[in-house]
C-alpha cells in the first residue's frame, strides 16, 4: 500500500531536482531515492533520505510538487522501470562523470 507521505515527499524532490527534465530524467531522480532507501545507507523510509543532512538543498514545499504526484505514484507503486539501477547519486553533468547520463544529469 503507497504510503501518501511517501508520495509527497517523493514528488517533491522531483519537483526541486528535475523539473526541467524529461520525464525519463523526473524518473530517474525518483528512482535514486527508492534505490537509496533499499540500502538503507540515509534510512529506511523515503523522508529519512530526502531530509537527510547535506543531500538535498532547498527542499520546502510549494504547489508545484503537485503535478509530479502521479509520477511518484507510480514509482513508489513498481509501475515504472528503473533506469538508474544501482544508482544512489547524481549531479548536474557538468560538474563531472556519473555511469549513466539522462539529460541535464549524471547518475552513479
Amino acid at each position: 500500500m503507497l504510503n501518501e507521505n511517501d508520495v509527497k515527499e517523493l514528488a517533491n524532490v522531483v519537483y526541486h531536482e528535475a523539473r526541467g527534465e524529461s520525464r525519463l530524467g523526473q524518473l530517474a531522480v525518483a528512482w535514486v531515492i527508492v534505490n537509496r532507501v533499499r540500502t538503507g545507507r540515509w534510512g529506511r523510509s523515503i523522508h529519512n533520505v530526502v531530509w537527510s543532512p547535506r543531500q538535498f538543498s532547498g527542499l520546502k514545499y510549494h504547489s508545484g510538487w503537485k503535478q509530479y504526484e502521479a509520477l511518484a505514484r507510480s514509482v513508489l507503486g513498481g509501475l515504472e522501470k528503473n533506469p538508474v539501477i544501482g544508482c544512489l547519486f547524481f549531479k548536474h553533468f557538468s560538474l563531472g562523470k556519473g555511469r549513466i547520463r539522462i539529460g541535464n544529469h549524471v547518475f552513479w
